[in-house]
């Protein structure tokens, strides 16, 4: 933590910086302090698709599903190929119960990186539950 701390005070307007930072204090489920650091790294670069993507990830961790949508949407827009926000979003809408949005975001994932095992995985699953209602 301290080397993101050093290369943020010696660079403040380095969006990487912080983004990295927002990724360790994520694995330490610090949340509020990562999505404080993913924000400010949209602020410096707002076209930083993986920081509104990461910035998703930890809405979600809180059960804000919709907010992370939201940013899973906005890393979507800026980065049309980009198969873990499709991934993730479908993760978010089947949280939600939206089984067939989920399933058409798992599809979207799997179709811009069809290895991808994790998008296989939750799309079957989807799948399952929907039929299963």
């Amino acid at each position: 933590m301290q080397s993101y701390n050093t290369a943020i005070t010696h660079a403040p307007g380095y969006p990487e910086a912080y983004y990295s930072r927002g990724n360790t204090l994520q694995r330490l489920a610090r949340h509020q302090d990562a999505i404080q650091d993913y924000q400010f790294a949209i602020t410096l670069k707002p076209d930083y698709a993986s920081a509104y993507n990461n910035l998703g990830v930890v809405y979600a961790a809180l059960n804000q599903h919709l907010v992370a949508i939201r940013n899973y949407d906005q890393a979507i827009l800026l980065e049309l190929n980009f198969a873990n926000a499709y991934n993730n979003k479908g993760l978010a809408l089947h949280a939600l119960g939206h089984l067939d949005a989920a399933l058409h975001s798992f599809d979207m994932a799997i179709q811009h990186e069809p290895c991808l095992r994790a998008c296989v995985q939750q799309s079957g699953k989807c799948f399952f539950r929907s039929e299963n209602l």
